[in-house]
């Protein structure tokens, strides 16, 4: 699918707003400026992407570096949606690694904000819907409440896929039904995770995602049942002491820190 704002501006337009009033200079001169501009942003750019994957993965200083750099490529393209996507990705991946809990929470709903912005102003952008789709399954749903903004992005580049299968890889199509799966389970949805599963395994895909499904399943029958008896109630009810309490929102949110990649919920995106 063509996404004409990540290209950046039209160069049969854009030229004129390097033609100063003070001066007649020649177009030649002109389209060579833009030219060059062009392509230091666009390379800027690329190289951003690049260091996107590493944040993602965990890396902390690719994310302070990626920051920087994307803020430069926004003084260079300041109306480009796809910029905008992945300046509002990066915000919350800082937002991940901030040691205080209160700027963990301002920066990773700074980063949804704007994601949801440019969803908005986009909707039909796959890489756009892509990284709002992975970066609210990325973050806790307990502290959050994006697991259902996942699946509606998920939902989307699925049904483009099968319309286009040549937008994406055949393995990222097995890889985004299966977070389908996860973030149905994660709603409480077992039907729609065991319909989404189900749709999965019938398109044969590798073994690898064979396993996990098994190991979702697994899960689901490993739930004990609830306990009648009083004294197991006054067990399982107890409530936490307060540090208790802490050290579990502590553990949460740094299991959000985790290279938490699709189709590895225990461990750490896209391929």
């Amino acid at each position: 699918m063509k996404n004409d704002n990540s290209n950046g501006p039209d160069p049969k337009d854009a030229w004129k707003q390097y033609i100063p009033s003070e001066v007649n200079e020649s177009w030649k001169e002109n389209q060579e400026m833009w030219k060059q501009e062009g392509e230091s942003w666009q390379t800027m750019f690329g190289e951003a992407k690049k260091l996107h994957e590493k944040a993602v993965n965990g890396d902390e200083k690719a994310v302070k570096k990626v920051f920087k750099l994307l803020k430069e490529v926004k003084k260079k393209v300041p109306s480009n949606n796809l910029v905008e996507a992945y300046y509002g990705s990066v915000i919350a991946l800082l937002g991940r690694d901030a040691s205080d809990t209160m700027d963990r929470f301002r920066l990773v709903r700074k980063g949804m904000k704007i994601l949801d912005e440019i969803v908005e102003k986009e909707p039909e952008n796959i890489e756009i819907r892509m990284l709002r789709g992975y970066v609210s399954y990325n973050i806790p749903e307990m502290y959050f409440q994006r697991t259902s903004t996942a699946a509606e992005d998920f939902n989307y580049l699925i049904e483009q896929r099968e319309n286009d299968s040549s937008i994406f890889s055949e393995k990222m199509y097995w890889q985004i039904l299966y977070d389908l799966g996860v973030s149905y389970k994660r709603l409480d949805n077992h039907q729609e995770a065991s319909k989404i599963f189900g749709k999965l395994l019938r398109l044969d895909p590798d073994d690898e995602f064979k396993a996990l499904i098994e190991n979702e399943e697994k899960s689901d029958d490993a739930v004990a049942p609830q306990q009648d008896s009083k004294d197991q109630s006054l067990i399982d009810t107890k409530p936490k002491t307060k540090p208790q309490q802490e050290m579990v929102e502590e553990e949460e949110f740094f299991n959000f820190k985790r290279d938490r990649k699709p189709g590895r919920r225990s461990k750490a995106r896209r391929s």
